[in-house]
C-alpha cells in the first residue's frame, strides 16, 4: 500500500528497510491512487513552482533480503544453516523494473549472479515491446539479456562477452565469459 511521508522522515524510512529507487512528482492524490497497490512510501520534498499542490518525492521501496540454502537443504531432517542470500529490490511502481540478486555470504563477488527484468524492446524488429530478462556477472558487467518473443527466447550478448559449449557427463553446456 503507498504511503505518504513528510519531509525529512527518509532516514526513518530507511531504517524501515526502505531504499530511495527514484523521485517522482505529482500530487498526494495521484500518487496514492497510481500506487496504491504497490509497497512504496513517498517522502514529499520541495513544492513544484508554479503547480499548486504538485510536490516533488524520494520514492522508496522495501529491499528484500533473505537468506538462503540448497533449494534440497528445505524439509530435510537436519538443519543446515543458510549459505546464499538472495534480495530482491522491486522497481515496478517507479521504472517497471525488479532487480534480483544471488549470492553465497561469504562476501565474494565472483560467487554473485544479478538479473533485472523488465519490458524491453525486441532486438531483432527495434519496435515490438517483450519480456526481457538482463543477467550480470556482478553489479555492472552484463552478461547478456534474454528476450521472449512469441514461443521463442532471444539471446544477445554484451559486448566481448563469449558463448562457448562445452561437455559435462550430464550433456552439453554453455559457458558465458
Amino acid at each position: 500500500m503507498a504511503v505518504i511521508c513528510e519531509f525529512g522522515t527518509a532516514p526513518e524510512q530507511a531504517r524501515d528497510g526502505y531504499k530511495i529507487v527514484g523521485l517522482v512528482y505529482g500530487t498526494d492524490e495521484e500518487l496514492l491512487a497510481e500506487y496504491s497497490s504497490l509497497d512504496v512510501r513517498f517522502v514529499r520534498g520541495a513544492a513544484v513552482h508554479g503547480q499548486p499542490g504538485v510536490w516533488e518525492f524520494a520514492a522508496m521501496h522495501p529491499l528484500k533480503s533473505v537468506q538462503v540454502k540448497h533449494w534440497q537443504a528445505y524439509g530435510e531432517g537436519e538443519a543446515k544453516p543458510a549459505t546464499h542470500q538472495i534480495d530482491i529490490e522491486d522497481q515496478r511502481g517507479v521504472n517497471g523494473q525488479v532487480y534480483l540478486t544471488v549470492g553465497a555470504m561469504d562476501g565474494v563477488l565472483d560467487d554473485m549472479i544479478s538479473v533485472v527484468a523488465e519490458v524491453n524492446t525486441n532486438p531483432a524488429t527495434g519496435t515490438d515491446e517483450v519480456p526481457c530478462v538482463h543477467v550480470s556477472f556482478d553489479d555492472d558487467a552484463m552478461a547478456f539479456s534474454l528476450f521472449k518473443v512469441g514461443d521463442k527466447i532471444l539471446l544477445r550478448l554484451e559486448n566481448d562477452v563469449t558463448l562457448t559449449r562445452t561437455e559435462s557427463p550430464t550433456g552439453p553446456l554453455f559457458v558465458v565469459e
